[in-house]
This record gives C-alpha cells, sequence and structure tokens, in this order.
C-alpha cells in the first residue's frame, strides 16, 4: 500500500492478512503456552498404555504424573493439582468408574475434566462412563489425533473458561 492509501485510514489487503496470521499465530502459541502449563493424571494399571500416553502428552507439552489404579488415583488427586485426569475404566485396587465417583464427590472433585480411556467404547458403556461423571471417552489402542485433540480440546476450553 502507498503512504497516502494508509494516511487515508484505509487497510491495506496486505496488512489485513499479516494481522490475521498473527492471530493464528497468536492462538497457536497461547494453546502451546496452556499445554505446557498443565499436569495430566494418567490413571492406567498397563505400564504400556501409560508409555504411549506418555509420549502423547508430552509432545504436547503437557506434564504427567502416573497412577496405577483409582484407589493412587484418588489419594494423588487430594494431594496435588491436576488439570486433567486421563482414568482407566478396569483398574485393579478400584476401577475408574469408582474413582471417578469419589472424585466428584471431593473438593474441586466437580471441576476436573476427567476422561475415561478404555477398549469399551459401545454406546451403553459411554453412557455408563458418563453417568459414573466422566465427562468424555478416548479409547485404547491409543489413536494419536483423537487422543491429542480431546486432551487439547478439553485443557484449552477448561484454562479459557
Amino acid at each position: 500500500c502507498s503512504l497516502f492509501q494508509d494516511a487515508r485510514g484505509e487497510e491495506c489487503p496486505q496488512d489485513t492478512e499479516k494481522n490475521e496470521s498473527s492471530k493464528v499465530e497468536e492462538i497457536t502459541h497461547n494453546q502451546d503456552q496452556i499445554l505446557k502449563q498443565s499436569v495430566v493424571l494418567l490413571a492406567d494399571d498397563y505400564p504400556l498404555n501409560r508409555k504411549v500416553g506418555a509420549i502423547h502428552l508430552q509432545k504436547l507439552g503437557c506434564k504427567i504424573e502416573f497412577a496405577e489404579n483409582g484407589q493412587m488415583a484418588i489419594d494423588m488427586f487430594q494431594k496435588n493439582h491436576y488439570d486433567l485426569i486421563l482414568m482407566d475404566v478396569q483398574m485393579p485396587v478400584m476401577d475408574g468408574l469408582t474413582a471417578t465417583k469419589k472424585i466428584r464427590n471431593l473438593p474441586k472433585g466437580k471441576e476436573i475434566p476427567i476422561i475415561a480411556i478404555t477398549a469399551l467404547a459401545y454406546e451403553d458403556e459411554i453412557k455408563v462412563f458418563k453417568e459414573s461423571g466422566m465427562d468424555d471417552v478416548v479409547t485404547k489402542p491409543f489413536k494419536k489425533k483423537k487422543f491429542t485433540d480431546t486432551i487439547i480440546s478439553w485443557l484449552i476450553h477448561r484454562k479459557k473458561g
């Protein structure tokens, strides 16, 4: 654009493109910052699932802590701050459904997003998970895009809200 157009207050097409581009970068940067500040509790009894989940979460920049059963998840939730819990449905000592119900009855327990991780993802099971207080479901084996999209969605929504 010429100086004459700028002086009249008209927007140059190139300037509009630059402004839109910087808005996209800003949103991406903000999301990146939110993810890097997020702490996720991954509760799963199977070491391979913890490892695969951790790989995906680390690529997002999240900090991760692990629980091997539902009771451990409850104990850790009571002592620490988490931005999201990934809860395996079937675990020894205490299953994920029972642990979720107990967490929901604790202070701040209604605020934390809890996502079921399970191989069982039929409509009937998903209904049971949601009735127990789980907010969403990610199926195993983890599909990277679905897993990361779900995590990003819950963490970004929670931090912005």
